[in-house]
């Protein structure tokens, strides 16, 4: 499973690469960058490469629309991107909306390094943690409050006083920060852009690959594909099921190879499974169940070591397994193993010993195989008994 990890975390670049981050422009047009979400492989390559397009089709300026609150690029990228910011021949300004948008750690750093900055209202700029873009790039104003903007949020006003960020009018919606870049013209009227102006986002590969590397899909992803596979290592044949497990563990390992995963956690995970199998295999939930759904409710927590644990997608996913374990899985064995080809009437009337307590269900040994037993009455461990017929998976017993 590492492995896979690793190995699918090398394919992040190259996935990046696969395809053209902006599509060609006109001439002295504007080019509005979409920057939302964790700033990811995928999404730092998009952004350099429309960049460069930007250039190379002499545009007018650079729009960055940024929400985004984490980076999880290596720091060579963070900085390589910075660099191509920072020398761009073309003007690149930032405008950090709509409202309630915000641009946190790698993503603040690299407005550091922009020409210039507007805040919509209700969005915030700051938490850049310790600084990896080297500050001889930064504007004047953010060096001289970067310890602010190392553990702070500032609003658009908080920013526009200390000189970060444009006057919150003019960055009150994304047509008003494109009136402050020099150049940019609309009609006589004012009501349409004179400028062309050319829209620039993710393609949907790239952006299926960019929700993949999301901290709470990826949760959910490891969960669901997990759990269908152990319900496909009990089932007759290859199905849906086994498909569709396979294909989220897949999507589940590219997204947690790019995040940065505990291997540990991912240990606790699949021992998880391992528990839940034992009592799968028996029909009836019992001790390894509550092992596994403290593994697994524990190997989920502590899964991210560089992002924020999701806690609603994580808290869903561990009551989501357990509640399939408990209840699901029992139901589908009992199914299975009820079907007429396979016999169990020749269990009746053979004597065995209750190895856990029957109230009413339990465990009985008979003919030194541990089955599934249901007494009228409550049994305690020890009690010898007699099978007097079979329900499914499940042997009715009474005391002998």
């Amino acid at each position: 499973m590492l492995a896979l990890l690793g190995g699918l975390g090398l394919l992040a670049p190259t996935l990046a690469s696969a395809a053209p981050g902006a599509t060609g422009g006109d001439s002295g047009a504007v080019e509005v960058v979409k920057v939302s979400g964790i700033l990811d492989p995928i999404l730092a390559d998009f952004l350099g490469a429309s960049i460069d397009q930007a250039q190379r089709d002499d545009a007018l300026a650079v729009v960055l629309r940024i929400d985004s609150s984490r980076s999880v690029v290596s720091d060579s990228t963070l900085v390589d991107l910075a660099r191509k910011i920072h020398t761009s021949e073309v003007p690149v300004v930032a405008w950090i909306g709509p409202s309630g948008s915000r641009a946190e750690g790698g993503a603040a750093q690299l407005l550091a390094t922009v020409d210039q900055v507007g805040i919509a209202p209700g969005s915030a700029i700051g938490n850049m943690g310790p600084a990896v873009v080297p500050q001889r790039w930064w504007s004047d104003a953010y060096s001289q409050h970067r310890e602010v903007l190392r553990d702070e949020l500032l609003g658009p006003a908080a920013a526009a006083r200390r000189g970060l960020a444009v006057a919150p009018k003019k960055a009150l919606v994304l047509r008003n920060m494109l009136l402050t870049i020099d150049g940019f013209h609309v009609t006589a009227q004012g009501s349409t852009s004179a400028t062309p102006i050319q829209f620039s986002e993710l393609s949907t590969t790239r952006t299926a690959m960019h929700t993949f590397a999301s901290p709470a899909v990826a949760v959910l992803l490891l969960a669901i594909g997990l759990s269908l596979l152990l319900f496909e290592f009990y089932t007759a044949g290859i199905g849906v099921a086994g498909v569709v497990g396979a294909a989220c563990l897949l999507f589940a390992g590219y997204g947690l190879a790019v995040l940065g995963v505990r291997p540990f956690a991912v240990v606790l995970v699949i021992a998880a499974m391992v528990a839940f199998a034992v009592d799968v295999q028996v029909g009836v939930p019992r001790v390894w169940t509550a092992v596994g759904s403290v593994l697994c409710a524990a190997g989920l927590v502590l899964l991210f070591d560089s992002v924020p644990t999701p806690w609603p997608a994580t808290i869903g996913a561990i009551v989501a397994v357990i509640v399939f374990m408990v209840f699901g899985m029992p139901a589908m064995t009992r199914s299975r193993f009820s079907t007429p080809m396979i016999d169990r009437n020749w269990l009746v009337g053979r004597s065995g010993t209750v190895v856990e307590a029957c109230r009413p269900d339990g465990v009985v040994r008979v003919d030194e195989a541990l089955w599934a037993g249901r007494s009228d009455g409550e049994m305690p461990v020890g009690t010898p008994v007699r099978v007097t017929g079979i329900d499914g998976v499940i042997c009715r017993i009474e005391p002998v």
